[in-house]
Formats: C-alpha cells, structure tokens, sequence
C-alpha cells in the first residue's frame, strides 16, 4: 500500500482542505469529478478509480465544503436529510451493485468498504478499525444510515465493539454473521467460523457490548449461518430481531426492497 506523507502545516486552500477530497487511509483522493454527478445516477466506483492527490496541492477547483460524502464539513451544505448511506457488503460483494444499486435508484448517495482488493488484504483487525475510523470520523450523527450484509455486518459489529460506545445513527443489519451463539442447533450448525468468532459472545454474554441506538436484524428462518445466531444475539443485546419464513442467506429481493421503501 502506497502510503503519502501529510504535512504538518496546512496551506488554506490544498488538497488536505478540500472538501471534495476523498481520505482513503493516510492517502488523499480527489472525488471532484464524481460529486459533481446528480446522486441518483451515481455508480460507486473502487476508491483506487480516483486519483491519489499531495496533501499540498492546490487547484482552482478547491472548495471549503465540497459535497463528499466522505468528508466532515466544518460549513453545513444544504443536501437531503439522511442522503448518505454509509453500505457494508458481504464477503467479495460490492457496494455499486445489488443493494448498493436500489439505495442509488432510491435516491441515496452510497459509500462504504467491499471485502475485495486492497481493503481485502488488510486483515480482519485493519479492517474493523477501518470501519470504525469511518463510522466516527464521517457517520457519527442521527441521521446517519449504515446498512450491512451478512459479513459486511460483523465488520460493523467488531467496529461498534471497538469503538466501545452506542452507534446514533439508523442501522439496518441483513443476514448478519454474528459468531457462534447457538451452538445447540444439531441439525443446522455453524460450520462458518469467522475471526475472533467468540469475541461477540463474550461481550454480549458480560454485557458489555455497545449495542446501537437504533438497530434492527432481518434474518432467513431456513439461514443456517444467521437465523439461531443471530436471534441469540438480539435477545442478549436488546436489538430487535425480524424472521422471514422460508427466506436463506439472500433474503427475499420484494422483501428487502420494500423494507428500504420504509426505511425512515
């Protein structure tokens, strides 16, 4: 991983202020080009599609606000309520297709971490702290949105442990792999052992997971890798969990689509 040096002196109107700059660990990359496309007709491309840019440079194009998605503004710019969706898929899936794409024909600007590349390679740990430096550095309001998928949710979850306070924001959590928490179930057990697959379990069962202001857990009836798991784990944190009768891992798209038609 390339990894670019910021200076400790600012200039007032460089890349490190811009506001249409994007921050990809300690790099910097210019999303000028892509915010200025309408947010329904946005397609998310990978954060390496942008072009990595010095901390000190400086274009006319540099603005104080910007419209990132990515980037806490100092100055409020007038955008929807709740227009970003801050989106964790599951293992190997991407955040520009299937449910990333019906959050962007809804309207939603769509942003978040895929488990491929270069975020792949970091290791579970880097990445849960990715996840955390993103959640606190640009999600960390009420009217934030996160949504995550199966893996893409434990992440969230290792991330909301590790930040060790509640999340504030909307949080939506399909088929989440949450670790073994059902372990009576013989005719369906967990073969599926994810990192620190017990990590969960030991914070829920002392209670001392953070568990997130406003969550729910959606989760197939016929999931092997979710349902009696994550029902476990809602019962013991206090996060609602709703079945879906005869609905596996990739649960129903009528159901899933109606479900972000509610979302409010």
């Amino acid at each position: 991983m390339n990894i670019a040096t910021v200076s400790d002196v600012k200039k007032p109107e460089s890349c490190q202020s811009c506001g249409f700059t994007i921050k990809d660990g300690r790099q910097l990359r210019c999303g000028f080009d892509y915010f200025q496309i309408p947010a329904p007709e946005r397609r998310t491309p990978k954060l390496t599609s942008f072009q990595v840019v010095a901390p000190d440079h400086a274009c006319p194009r540099w603005s104080g606000t910007g419209a990132s998605v990515l980037k806490a503004l100092i100055e409020p710019v007038p955008v929807k309520t709740a227009e970003t969706v801050y989106y964790l898929p599951g293992h190997g899936g991407l955040i520009s297709t299937g449910l990333g794409q019906a959050l962007l024909d809804r309207g939603y600007d769509v942003t978040g971490r895929e488990t491929v590349g270069e975020f792949k390679s970091l290791g579970f740990q880097t990445q849960v702290q990715t996840v955390a430096s993103d959640l606190r550095e640009y999600f960390w309001r009420e009217n934030a949105r996160v949504i995550a998928n199966s893996f893409g949710a434990y992440l969230f979850l290792h991330a909301q442990a590790l930040i060790g306070e509640p999340y504030i924001g909307k949080v939506v959590l399909l088929s989440p792999i949450v670790g073994e928490f059902a372990n009576d179930d013989e005719t369906r057990p967990m073969n599926f052992i994810p990192p620190y697959a017990e990590k969960l379990l030991e914070l829920a069962s002392t209670g001392k997971f953070p568990a997130p202001l406003n969550c729910e857990i959606h989760t197939g009836s016929e999931d092997w890798q979710s349902c009696a798991n994550s029902k476990a784990f809602g019962a013991m944190v206090g996060i609602k969990v709703h079945v879906v009768e005869g609905a596996g891992h990739m649960l129903p798209k009528e159901y899933v689509s109606n479900l972000l038609n509610q979302w409010g």
